[in-house]
């Protein structure tokens, strides 16, 4: 069992340059499941606080108002609609994907898209049963890197790979059953890389050299595509060629047939060369030790599908990150509809210092005045004043309206709008809202054809290697 600890480093460069990108997907994906006031603000006094922090030293409340999710519900499960029964009926149209065989799988991934616009899955050959889970597998982008590419879909890429969490007891049998020194090296990483594991349901970070939970490995799997001298070697007597990579094993090899043949007074075989692309399949542990290496030719496919959309110049803008401005707008729109309301019979107050009520604290009357049901006392300079009830209208000034414009805004920018709205109610018959609700996906085609492409592509790797 060797180290190849270039080829850890590069795994790990590679995984650290998509940083910037993870730390993009955290924040779109707290804004898609509802965690919304995470954002840092820097206070006048110049402390550093989170949004919600900030609210309710200030005595507000942080209400959100996903739409965020709304939208992915509502996308999602119009890929099922689209999607059923992996066919045409009802006027329903099949988008791509292995009918009832990953249809859960490629919801989830769709979901992925749209948060992080980015979604991967890793296909199971026939030669890996070994491999936990199932067949296909989605694969989350914290725990995939790669160099850059210029094809969204990656098919031009020549350096790509997974962090897998395999049990202990799976390593030891696939690869160190045969081998006592494999098998110890095995031990000695899961005992130095232990991890105390993290509650259940509950997001972290994922960490390159070790698991997140108890039990499991940290396993780096990279295909990495490079060139290579091919060694070919025809047989005169059979009309038979031979290929491989070509090595000082191959060439002694090939030097001592030859000397037999020789000897026998058979004809030499003949060598030639030549360079070509092969891809290189490497299964190691995270500090580079190699569990298992195999080569395949350039027309071979890395057993990883990815997509990233849209990529422009090698960035990637998902649907949800489009909307987060939007979003944000109308959650303080919501606040500041909420403080309207408790506020209403309460605002700003002048209040004469020496009409503080015995025993009463400024804190404790401000208190009072913030209250909408306080009882403020004071004394009365004649009899005729009786206890009253102070009330005011709260002034709006437009924000209801400006809410709307938000909401509809929010619709126009996901490219949604007529899905998300009510267009079945103001429909005047069922093919107007059919017609309306197939306008409404217009601009949800190009993304729902880019995860068709992705799709396909993963059902013919999906035929390749069955």
């Amino acid at each position: 069992m060797t180290r190849d600890k270039v080829l850890i480093m590069e795994c790990r460069e590679a995984w650290d340059g998509l940083g910037i990108f993870r730390r993009n997907r955290r924040r779109c994906k707290d804004f898609a499941y509802g965690r919304q006031w995470g954002d840092s603000v820097r206070l006048p006094s110049g402390r550093i606080v989170s949004e919600e922090q900030n609210m309710i030293e200030s005595g507000r409340i942080p209400a959100t108002n996903n739409l965020i999710g709304r939208m992915l519900r509502q996308i999602t499960g119009y890929y099922r609609y689209m999607t059923g029964d992996g066919g045409r009926e009802d006027g329903r149209l099949s988008l791509g994907g292995v009918a009832g065989s990953v249809g859960e799988t490629d919801v989830r991934s769709l979901e992925e898209f749209l948060i992080s616009g980015m979604c991967v899955q890793r296909v199971r050959g026939s030669d890996e049963s070994w491999l936990p889970g199932e067949d296909v597998v989605n694969f989350s982008p914290e725990r995939v890197f790669f160099k850059r590419f210029d094809s969204p879909d990656g098919s031009d890429a020549r350096f790509i790979g997974l962090l897998h969490e395999i049990p202990l007891s799976v390593l030891m049998e696939r690869f160190g059953r045969d081998d006592q020194g494999c098998a110890s090296r095995i031990f000695e990483n899961f005992r130095q890389n232990a991890s105390g594991g993290q509650p259940p349901c509950v997001a972290a970070q994922t960490d390159f050299g070790s698991a997140s939970a108890d039990g499991l490995m940290r396993v780096v799997e990279v295909w990495r595509r490079h060139r290579t001298d091919v060694m070919s070697v025809y047989d005169v007597e059979s009309g038979e060629l031979a290929e491989g990579v070509r090595s000082r094993r191959a060439e002694s090899r090939l030097a001592a047939v030859n000397a037999s043949r020789r000897r026998e007074g058979r004809p030499e075989l003949i060598a030639g060369g030549r360079v070509a692309d092969h891809w290189e399949h490497s299964w190691l542990l995270a500090d580079g030790s190699v569990l298992g290496r195999r080569h395949y030719p350039d027309s071979h496919q890395p057993r990883v599908v990815v997509r990233l959309y849209p990529m422009t110049d090698g960035e990637v803008h998902s649907m949800v990150e489009t909307v987060i401005d939007q979003q944000k707008f109308v959650n303080r729109l919501v606040g500041l509809l909420d403080e309207i309301l408790a506020s209403s019979a309460k605002g700003a107050v002048l209040y004469p210092v020496d009409q503080l009520p015995d025993g009463m604290t400024w804190k404790e009357l401000r208190r009072l005045w913030s209250s909408p049901s306080a009882i403020l006392p004071f004394k009365r300079t004649s009899k005729s004043i009786q206890p009253r009830q102070l009330s005011a209208a709260g002034g709006c000034a437009g924000a209801t309206e400006l809410l709307r414009t938000q909401l509809k805004l929010f619709d126009d920018i996901s490219g949604s709008g007529g899905m998300l709205s009510q267009t079945g109610r103001q429909a005047s018959g069922a093919e107007m809202a059919r017609l309306q609700r197939d306008e409404s996906m217009i601009a949800m085609l190009d993304l729902l054809a880019a995860f068709r492409s992705f799709a396909e592509r993963r059902d013919r790797l999906i035929i390749r290697v069955r």
